[in-house]
């Protein structure tokens, strides 16, 4: 109210001032001084309430916008105003206009800690995420759900009412490499093998062979490293990654041939798990009895980088960042 004031105040008071004076010569044809003080107020009156609707339509259409606002309204242009090539066009648009713009993103408005850098990092792919385009492009190339990854690291487990606080499994966005890859190991699981979901990942890993494609040579190499706790969990994190589809349907790859890459959990948080709960932990559930598809089929991957940052924790900072999209 005081800020109101403050503002509009001095304005108000020369508008009325100018009124009165305005009112004069009506004053001097003659009348009563009832009767113009009465024309003085009534005036004042309209005119003030003109000012107070003119003053609010400027602010309902004038406000300044945020720089949140501005900054998402620049990559809307730089998008609508795109030149690339036809092939995956909207894709590459996409990325151009983050990459342009990705140092004009608003500063983080307290203190830089990693508190405050987390919370920055969020309302920047909050901001994305609800530009239609970006939304589009995130979900077809990453795989990207705006309503349940929310790009913290971990991965919210799978519930008929999934929540945020119960996130737990420690996700991963890992390249999308074909099945044939040196170190990529893929499973299969079909309907009629259901029971099989109550073993842990570890049992079934170790004692069932992958399909043929997949080097079981390099699996027992990694099997052995692993029970040896020889391989680096931190900057080569080993990543399993649970999908339920149409066998017709695959292509050989960990994801859909389209996606740049893919959303995976950490081998070590499910290990113990049993396939069941670590399905459900990754974000993911698996229930064949309820599909259309006669051969519906769960596909297991198990992937292990060979180099560092391969495979990156699934924040919304790594999925932004040019190096990695």
């Amino acid at each position: 109210m005081e800020k109101l004031i403050i503002t509009y105040g001095p304005l108000l008071a020369a508008v009325i001032s100018g009124i009165f004076t305005v009112a004069t010569p009506f004053v001097a044809t003659g009348g009563s001084a009832k009767a113009n003080f009465v024309i003085r107020v009534c005036i004042s009156l309209v005119v003030i309430t003109a000012l107070a609707v003119g003053v609010f339509i400027f602010n309902s259409y004038w406000e300044p916008k945020d720089a949140w606002s501005v900054w998402s309204e620049n990559i809307k242009v730089q998008i609508d105003n795109c030149t690339m090539g036809q092939e995956n066009k909207e894709a590459q648009c996409v990325k151009e206009a983050i990459k342009k713009h990705k140092n004009n993103i608003p500063p983080i408005a307290f203190h830089k800690t990693i508190a405050n850098e987390f919370y920055h990092d969020i309302r920047t792919g909050s901001t994305l995420i609800n530009i239609p385009e970006v939304e589009r492009v995130f979900n077809k190339y990453f795989g990207i759900n705006s309503n349940t990854f929310i790009g913290s690291g971990s991965t919210v487990p799978w519930t008929h009412t999934p929540q945020y606080k119960n996130a737990d499994a420690r996700e991963y966005l890992a390249p999308n490499l074909p099945e044939t890859h040196k170190f990529v190991w893929t499973w299969t699981l079909r309907r009629e093998e259901e029971d099989l979901k109550h073993q842990t990942v570890r049992q079934f890993i170790t004692h069932r062979p992958p399909e043929e494609e997949s080097d079981s040579h390099s699996l027992g190499n990694f099997l052995v490293q692993l029970e040896a706790k020889r391989i680096d969990i931190v900057s080569q994190p080993p990543v399993i990654r649970f999908q339920q589809f149409s066998s017709s349907k695959y292509q050989g790859t960990m994801g859909r041939p389209e996606s740049f890459r893919v959303f995976c959990v950490s081998l070590q948080d499910v290990w113990d798990m049993s396939i069941e709960d670590a399905i459900k932990a990754s974000g993911f559930t698996w229930d064949p009895q309820n599909s259309f598809e006669p051969d519906e089929t769960l596909f297991i991957w198990l992937y292990v980088p060979f180099h560092d940052a391969e495979v990156v924790p699934a924040t919304w900072g790594n999925v932004i960042s040019p190096s990695y999209s």
